[in-house]
């Protein structure tokens, strides 16, 4: 990119409705999770059909993801994002006019494709394009966009008169933000000025460093150890955002519409998250790394009593327990997305990193999809949610065996 924002006022305008527009995009992707418990409540599908509907946007958001990595340093960020939203408007079209098994199938798969780099391209016009006095901040603001739109996802389907009418409030959402986008994005081009050009030696250092192997650097920093928490992070964090209403409906016999309502607080501990992220890091742990193996060490406790008890502690104990859960993961997430990739933009391959660990998450979000609801008719709730205790335990381990490896890496050495 080689124009930047120098006009503050106008740079606050774009990350605002940039962020506006990711918490619709948000909306979209979790409008079929948020619908699951009034699907299966009605008993238009099973749960292990719901399941396998899900992963269809997983497959083609992951597979989507590793072309985007490729692509997203070298297209233009704002094309992308409004690319994703048109075709994902269609998407929500087809499946509110026709919302049979296989309409939703295959559109969950196009809103998937359609998503291929939305992320990495704002995190590009964060880290690049707006004013360089915006970007510490909006940096933990800005994925909480996504954890919004999930929350008016829950709300959604706890007043719409049917789950069918979820789908046609996000085209319509995702279609005003949109057009709203595509205004902003237009005006902030015509305020924003030429960057300086490089200079020789500054150019030729650049070009060396980007000569370094991908491989090279995930194994110089560690990052190949990192994979783990990153594929746990999505198999919890997918548990809780798709089955989470199920579970408490079917664990404490309430209403479809009770149940999205609970999740709906659980949803809301991804903005708690970012003071995890600002108390534990960079004040007490420094590492990323650390900061992440503590994260998941902390959800154990909270874990392990939800798994021994649901059903027959009081319901909104549970509810608190998995917020809590839920938010140390939105942290997580938060590193994965925004801290980790960053310590690879000396090598110019932040928006690449971004896009690879959304593939690798997605990856954990395919088999969640599936795994959870083909669980959930053979085993109990108790069990599903002790492997989530095991699975943050192994990713704590794995975490705190990278750091050395990451010290070395963010320091240049």
């Amino acid at each position: 990119m080689v124009k930047y924002l120098e006009n503050k006022r106008v740079s606050q305008i774009l990350i605002i409705v940039s962020f506006l527009t990711y918490t619709i995009i948000g909306l979209t992707r979790n409008a079929y999770s948020a619908a699951i418990v009034g699907i299966i409540s009605e008993g238009y599908f099973s749960k292990s059909d719901a399941g396998i509907i899900a992963t269809s946007f997983s497959i083609t958001y992951c597979i989507s993801q590793i072309v985007g990595s490729y692509y997203v340093d070298r297209v233009s960020p704002f094309k992308i994002i409004v690319l994703g939203s048109v075709v994902t408007i269609f998407a929500n079209v087809a499946m509110s006019l026709s919302p049979t098994y296989w309409t939703i199938f295959i559109a969950r798969g196009v809103c998937g494709i359609a998503q291929f780099g939305v992320w990495p391209a704002l995190l590009r016009i964060l880290s690049e394009y707006v004013n360089k006095d915006h970007r510490h901040a909006w940096r933990y603001i800005l994925p909480l966009g996504v954890s919004l739109g999930y929350v008016f996802s829950y709300i959604g389907a706890a007043v719409v008169s049917h789950w069918k009418g979820l789908f046609t409030l996000s085209y319509i959402a995702m279609a005003v933000a949109t057009v709203v986008f595509i205004i902003t994005s237009a005006y902030a081009d015509k305020k924003a000025v030429i960057k300086e050009e490089v200079k020789p030696a500054e150019k030729t250092t650049s070009e060396n460093i980007e000569k370094i192997s991908l491989f090279k650097m995930f194994a110089t920093s560690g990052a190949l150890l990192l994979i783990i928490p990153i594929l746990a992070k999505s198999v919890i964090g997918v548990a809780i955002a798709s089955w989470m209403p199920t579970m408490i409906m079917e664990s404490y016999n309430v209403s479809p519409a009770i149940s999205s309502i609970m999740t709906t607080l659980t949803t809301c501990a991804n903005f708690v998250a970012v003071l995890w992220v600002i108390i534990i890091y960079p004040k007490i742990f420094k590492m990323q790394t650390n900061a992440v193996g503590m994260l998941f060490l902390f959800t154990i406790p909270f874990v392990v009593v939800s798994a021994m008890f649901i059903g027959s502690m009081s319901m909104i104990w549970i509810v608190i327990f998995i917020t809590l859960v839920n938010s140390f993961m939105g942290s997580i997430h938060q590193f994965n997305t925004v801290e980790i990739p960053g310590a690879y933009t000396r090598y110019n391959k932040a928006g690449m990193v971004a896009g690879l660990i959304n593939a690798i998450g997605t990856f954990a979000s395919i088999l969640s999809s599936w795994l959870w609801g083909a669980m959930a008719e053979v085993y109990s709730w108790n069990t599903i949610i002790a492997t989530w205790a095991v699975m943050a335990l192994v990713s704590a381990i794995c975490c705190f065996l990278a750091t050395p490896l990451w010290k070395k890496f963010v320091r240049g050495k």
